[in-house]
């Protein structure tokens, strides 16, 4: 690095996350984060222990028989006689989000008073009981009862100079624990939160 180089970091405030529970319209000539749904009604802010897993390309080595001869030269670091080895690439895998957020139960963001949840995305709006109350239910195939699956989360950090948005598209959401903190004394929530290789962006504001 060049003396007098700084690369200003993203703190925690400057990181928001926000879901979408309808389907996103992506274009190329628009950055995901003003593309992107993203209003104060499905933001996350009751969010923390956030973790981004990307989808991993993993390979294992093959052992053959006998060995190569190469000089050290153009995309050869050494002279030498090595026994033969390959790569097998394996399938990318998914992308995985896991986050801990405050459990609220205001489950529709309708109201931007309230902090919304990542219930619906896990099981659908839920059936209407009477007027004020919805049930969700786990593994229902009944129409409104099922995870929704194409939305999209997105986490998006900003601090002014660099710029830079996960995107998890089409995603799997399963909750997790529900459970009281220690000395916090609320109730919290894990979210677990899986997408494909092909659904899984990062993107980066270019400083050139």
């Amino acid at each position: 690095m060049a003396t007098g180089n700084f690369i200003p970091r993203f703190h925690f405030a400057q990181g928001n996350l926000y879901y979408s529970v309808s389907e996103v319209t992506y274009v190329d000539n628009a950055a995901i984060s003003a593309n992107a749904v993203i209003t104060g009604t499905n933001q996350v802010v009751q969010a923390k222990n956030l973790s981004f897993t990307p989808p991993k390309g993993e390979v294992e080595v093959v052992n053959l028989l006998g060995e190569e001869s190469v000089t050290a030269g153009a995309g050869v670091p050494a002279t030498g006689s090595f026994q033969n080895q390959v790569y097998d690439e394996k399938a990318w895998t998914d992308g995985v989000l896991t986050c801990t957020i405050i459990f609220t139960a205001h489950n529709d963001g309708s109201n931007s008073n309230q902090l919304p949840d990542f219930i619906e995305l896990a099981t659908g709006v839920g059936s209407a009981i009477s007027t004020t109350y919805h049930r969700h239910s786990f593994g229902d195939s009944t129409s409104g009862q099922t995870r929704t699956m194409d939305g999209a989360v997105f986490v998006v950090m900003k601090n002014g100079t660099q710029e830079a948005t996960l995107t998890l598209n089409k995603p799997y959401v399963n909750l997790g624990e529900i459970k009281p903190t220690g000395d916090d004394g609320y109730y919290e929530m894990d979210v677990e939160i899986k997408a494909l290789a092909k659904n899984c962006v990062l993107e980066v504001k270019d400083q050139d």
